[in-house]
Parts: structure tokens; sequence; C-alpha cells
């Protein structure tokens, strides 16, 4: 399985002098696993925010061949209770969950994730971004080359400039300063 995809990340790491340095974001992880593992017993089960979203997903993944998905849920944008990771979670464990991935939006779907695995018994607990968004066509994936400057947090920021938050404000600007910096500095 070779997985393929650009960030800054990857072209830091290529200014440094790594010929050979490829990233795949959470969409396209989440696509080539999905494929690559339809014939395994591996039962798949579906968190994210919005309504209908999972469960749009589910088809798309059973036409990617994988009819392996066990359970979905809209865990809506809310404060979770520790009750409503156990209700969650329950629902996950009855389903007998092999990988459970979570598309709620960092860094929520990374704290989900973090309590979630206290009361499920999910092997694997997969964070993966807006994927469950691009294979529903509810957001547009920027174009290849887009993704090939490092520059897709800038194209989706302009398909959606009511959806910064925090992250956007203070997290990128450093990102983007300390990767300029880092070309410069002697490995």
């Amino acid at each position: 399985m070779e997985f393929t995809g650009w960030c800054s990340i990857c072209l830091d790491i290529k200014a440094k002098g790594t010929k050979k340095a490829t990233l795949c974001s959470g969409p396209d992880l989440f696509e080539q696993v999905i494929q690559a593992t339809a014939h395994l017993p591996i039962n798949n089960y579906l968190c994210c925010g919005a309504e209908g979203t999972a469960a749009a997903l589910a088809e798309k993944c059973s036409e990617w061949g994988n009819k392996n998905i066990v359970g979905h849920n809209s865990a809506q944008f809310k404060d979770f209770t520790e009750e409503d990771y156990k209700a969650i979670a329950k629902q996950i464990n009855t389903a007998e969950t092999t990988m459970l991935y979570a598309g709620l939006g960092p860094p929520k779907q990374i704290y989900f994730s973090y309590e979630i695995s206290k009361f499920t018994k999910a092997q694997f607990i997969i964070p993966i971004g807006a994927a469950f968004d691009f294979h529903t066509d509810k957001v547009k994936k920027a174009p290849k080359w887009i993704q090939k400057c490092g520059i897709e947090w800038f194209y989706r920021l302009c398909q959606e400039p009511k959806r910064p938050d925090k992250r956007y404000l203070t997290v990128v600007p450093f990102f983007i300063w300390y990767n300029f910096i880092g070309i410069f500095q002697k490995n």
C-alpha cells in the first residue's frame, strides 16, 4: 500500500535533503485503509459530529467494497460527560469494533479519541480530520497542486471563511515560521 500526499512538513523535510519523503492526510489514509482491508475481518466504526454524515460515509465505504462498517454515531459537537463516553463506548463495544474512526475536527477528535479509549475495546482509534466531509462531498478537497505546495490549509480557509478558530489564528503562523527558519538551519 503506497500512501501519497503532501503538506508543508513534507516540503520542509525535502528542503533539508530527504528525497523520498511523503505524507498521507487523514482522508487519504482512511480511504486506502478501508479499501485495503475490505476482505479482512476488521470491524470499522465511524464517529463524527454532523448528523447523517457517518451514515453517508458508511455507504461510501460500501462503494469501495468494504462491507465491514459495523456502526456509526453522530457524536454531536458538544462537551461530552463521562456518561456520554460510556454510552458511545457501549455501542462501539457491542459492535465488536476493531477500528474506530473519529472525524470531529481537531483538537476535539484528539480529546475524544483519548477519552473514549478509556471505555472501549477497539484495537485502533484513528482521528481522521476532514475525511468524513471530503468523502461525503460536504467539503471540496484542494486540487493536487495546492496540496503539493503545502497550502491546503489556506485553500480550506478560503472555502470555509467562517470556520477559522484559534488553531488557524495561533498555530498556523507559528507552523509557517518554524518551517521557514527550519529550512535554513543546519542539521
